[in-house]
């Protein structure tokens, strides 16, 4: 069992990012905090946005202790930010992200920006249901 882990899950298909969130939780003790937009505070930290409206907003520091590992769309509709600057912010931090684009030449350009590898979302929910500890193995892997 992938014991305690904390994804934080940026992809703004609802339908998706309820699927993704069923799916990397239901055999497993992780948690996700799933957010569908994004944007820069003035003092530059990274505010994310919840489906229904609501702001959190992450200094450097507490994306690097809040989660383990995150997962990122390319395309967040109607965000300030692109996927590729939210990869740039939150690699920054020290955080793993996992570029999750559905296709894959634009996860490319997301492990340009600093993700630090790549899964289609339609190999995330299959490995998920497959493999309880599927987020334990990619918090692991270098």
């Amino acid at each position: 069992m992938a014991a305690g882990k904390r994804v934080l899950l940026i992809e703004d298909d609802i339908s998706l990012g309820e699927l993704l969130v069923i799916c990397l939780t239901r055999d497993s003790d992780v948690t996700v905090s799933w957010f569908v937009r994004a944007r820069l505070s003035a003092d530059q930290d990274l505010v994310l946005m919840e489906a229904d409206g609501r702001e959190v907003v992450f200094t450097a520091k507490a994306l690097a202790s809040d989660f383990d590992i995150a997962f990122v769309d390319y395309r967040l509709k109607m965000s300030a930010m692109t996927g590729i600057e939210v990869t740039r912010k939150v690699a920054a931090s020290k955080l793993k992200v996992i570029a999750s684009s559905g296709l894959f030449t634009l996860n490319d350009e997301l492990i340009a920006a600093g993700a630090s590898a790549a899964i289609d979302k339609d190999k995330i929910i299959g490995r998920a249901l497959k493999e309880p500890d599927f987020v334990e193995k990619l918090c692991s892997e270098k």
